[in-house]
């Protein structure tokens, strides 16, 4: 379940699921920045519902070979997944980070920044747990920490940080809205793998 804190402390853990009406009080907190928060299980997201038990085997290893990042991707890939949970997307990258991962400090440093997109961000985490942070339009921060099948969409232009949990373990996936300066370009680095919908 998702914890968000404000930095008065209050803390709210209960977020919906997709389809149902009544916003959360984590939902009310970030409406004002037009951030869409949810639990998606991966069963109801997949092409096939069978690929689940193959997904969660895979989320289950510390460190991933390029064929089996590549078939996560494949599997959920924005051309794979014809349900339109995530709106349309062009293309997606893959994000494992754990302690096994030898720059996880660099990731951490970069992604820590307070930063913006210039399009639609969704985060979908796959397994494992990261904390995203936003400044509220009304002066106070707010720290989101997402678990495993809970998916954010952030606006282009919402200023925003990201490191991970004390659990220092993440398989997430993101997707992209359309090609720009900041999409993550074909990589097959450490951490990510990247794909077009086209692939």
């Amino acid at each position: 379940m998702a914890i968000l804190r404000l930095e008065s402390g209050t803390i709210y853990t209960e977020i919906s699921g997709i389809g149902q009406a009544a916003l959360t009080e984590i939902e009310q907190q970030l409406s004002s920045l037009q951030i869409e928060i949810g639990q998606l299980p991966l069963e109801k997201y997949l092409p096939q519902p069978n690929l689940s038990k193959s997904l969660q085997d895979l989320f289950q290893l510390d460190i991933l070979n390029l064929s089996q990042k590549q078939e996560i991707l494949q599997i959920l890939s924005p051309k794979a997944t014809t349900s339109n949970y995530f709106g349309i997307c062009t293309h997606c990258d893959l994000i494992v980070a754990n302690l096994a991962s030898p720059s996880l400090y660099q990731l951490l440093a970069q992604g820590s920044r307070p930063h913006v997109h210039s399009e639609e961000q969704v985060l979908y985490v796959l397994s494992g747990e990261c904390i995203l942070g936003f400044s509220h339009p009304d002066g106070y921060l707010i720290e989101l920490m997402l678990r495993s099948q809970e998916y954010i969409k952030v606006p282009a232009g919402v200023r925003h940080w990201f490191s991970l949990s004390a659990s220092l373990d993440l398989k997430a996936i993101r997707y992209f809205t359309q090609m720009s300066k900041d999409s993550p370009k074909k990589s097959h680095d450490e951490f990510h793998y990247s794909c077009r919908s086209g692939d």
